[in-house]
Order: structure tokens, then sequence, then C-alpha cells
């Protein structure tokens, strides 16, 4: 139940999907086995286990990525609450800004509001560093990566009036404070070195003893990098049979999608029922280790479980030409 995404360069992308629900504070529980509250810190998550996965759908391609549960409140109370769904940690990839405006969220069938919080992240010797409000108080926009691949603004004629890159028209004091932090790059084209975590949000409600699908959906951006002299480990991570070896075998991308089905444990357990299906371009073979049958049709695959308690990641490899 876990997808993760990125975008096209010679970079690594992720796509992790998860869905945690938590309950914390009274009039504020949730669902997706975690619940979650907003605090000054961000979204905390906390087990729930009033509230189960008896069926989960996960299904991955290279325009959209959905994810269907039919939950259930398994208790004799009503629950309410925060629910979150991360978007794993995402860099900056030039022409990569990953615009979450088609994320959507429908409560049996009826599409509900959501709220982003954008954290913008740097690793320090110490450990992580959240570095948000100071990039906002400088006015650069965390999401889009400081707009540093937007077009320039243009009069009528097609004049260049200003660069929208707004790391280079910072202060070069303010410029110099986030390079020594190591947030931009020291030299050459000064480019983001922090990365984004994301959180999409809503409020719940989860009636006693009832069950209703939630469904989620967004449009990934995806990446790859270059094969070179890594098939071989790329096969051996993928549990690539001979026949996708030998198609493989003179490719020259492979993209990887990352699925955290340990994170559903929050829920109560076991996944009643769990599909995965990833579509396949024509122009690309995926493979994935699956602990049973794998079906292989119409540019699909597919794979089920039942009361499944995941127990480790789910990778996805695609190999383009």
């Amino acid at each position: 139940m876990v997808p993760r995404i990125r975008l096209a360069n010679p970079t690594r992308v992720l796509v992790t999907i998860w869905c945690l629900w938590h309950m914390t504070v009274p009039g504020r529980a949730l669902a997706d086995g975690s619940f979650s509250a907003i605090g000054a810190g961000g979204l905390t998550l906390v087990n729930e286990r009033r509230v189960s996965i008896e069926q989960e759908r996960l299904r991955l391609g290279p325009e959209q990525i959905e994810v269907e549960y039919v939950v259930r409140n398994t208790s004799d109370e009503p629950v309410r609450g925060e629910v979150a769904f991360p978007i794993p940690d995402y860099d900056y990839s030039p022409n990569g800004y990953r615009d979450f405006r088609e994320f959507s969220v429908f409560v049996s069938g009826v599409r509900v509001p959501v709220e982003a919080e954008v954290r913008a992240i740097i690793r320090t010797p110490g450990g992580e560093k959240d570095i948000s409000s100071l990039l906002r108080s400088y006015g650069i926009n965390v999401e889009r990566f400081a707009r540093v691949d937007e077009p320039s603004e243009v009069s009528e004629r097609g004049e260049t009036l200003r660069s929208r890159n707004q790391l280079l028209a910072l202060p070069l004091e303010k410029l110099q404070a986030l390079t020594d932090l190591g947030a931009v790059e020291s030299q050459g084209l000064r480019r983001p070195q922090w990365k984004n975590r994301a959180v999409f949000h809503w409020v719940q409600h989860f009636p006693a003893n009832q069950r209703f699908k939630i469904a989620i959906a967004y449009k990934p951006a995806f990446g790859s990098e270059l094969l070179h002299g890594a098939a071989q480990a790329r096969f051996k991570e993928s549990c690539a049979d001979a026949t996708v070896q030998r198609l493989a075998h003179d490719r020259k991308d492979v993209t990887w999608v990352k699925f955290n089905l340990t994170d559903t444990k929050s829920w109560k357990m076991p996944i009643g029922r769990f599909e995965i299906v990833v579509d396949v371009p024509k122009r690309a073979v995926a493979s994935f280790c699956w602990e049973g049958q794998v079906e292989k049709s119409n540019g699909t695959l597919r794979a089920t479980a039942t009361d499944l308690v995941p127990a480790h990641e789910l990778i996805v490899y695609y190999f383009f030409e």
C-alpha cells in the first residue's frame, strides 16, 4: 500500500505510496492503521487498531498512481480524526517540479478536500534539519525548488524581463548563508540541495461497525538512471526471470518504484485481500520480487495475497529501451 516517485532525468526516482492513520487527541483520530495530529513539529503517527483494511488494490503506471482501500471500523464506537498520506521524500531534478494539484481523495465516491504540508530537509553532520521556515522567510518557494527551472518573464516583444530563479535574486549574504548550510550548490548552477517531504492530510469519520472505500490518485513524476554495468545487480534485485533478463539485457535505463508495504502494520492486521497491478509501457519490461505467482497479460503484471501482514518493501523495476 505504498508507492514513491520521481522525474525524468538520469536521477533516481522513487514512488512510494503509503497511508497512515493515528489517534492522538479527542476528536482527532484516524484511519489507515495510523492516525495523525498536526502540531508545530508536523504530523505524528500512532497505531489505531480499531480500523482494519479488508481490501487494498494498488495500481501503478507511468501516468497514474491509484490505491483503493476498503476499510472497516471494527469497534462499536465511531472513530474520527486526521488521516495522513505521506509522499516520500524527493530531491530537486532539472525540469522536475512535482505538481500535486491532481492529487485526489474520494471517500465512498465523493471527493474530499485535502491539505498539504511540504517541508525542506537538509542533511547535516548532526542529522536532518528542517529549513522550511528559513527558506520561506527569504521568499523562497519550497514546493517549486525556488523556481530555478521556470522560464524567465518576457515582455510582449519577447524581451527577457527577469529570471524567476529566486536563488539568484537573493542578496549575496543570504545566498551564502544557504550555501554554508548545504542547501544550495557552492559552485556551478547553484541548484537546490534540499529534499522535500510532503504530507497530505484530511479529517475522516469512521462510523461504528461500517465499511467503505477510500480511493487516492495522483500523477507520478518518474525518473530513471542509466544501467551502464549495473544490469546484473538490478536483475537480481528485481528477481528478473530469464525472459526479462533476455529482453532487458541491452536496455539503457532502469527506473524503480518502491512500495513501503510495512507501513500498513499500523492498521489492524492482516490485510484481508491485497492486489497490485503494474502497467508496463510498450517500450519497457518490468519485474519485482513476490512470494507467489505474478501474472503477465495485456501489458500488466498482477499479484495478489490474502491475509497479508507485510514484512518488507516492494520494489518494481522498469527496464526501458
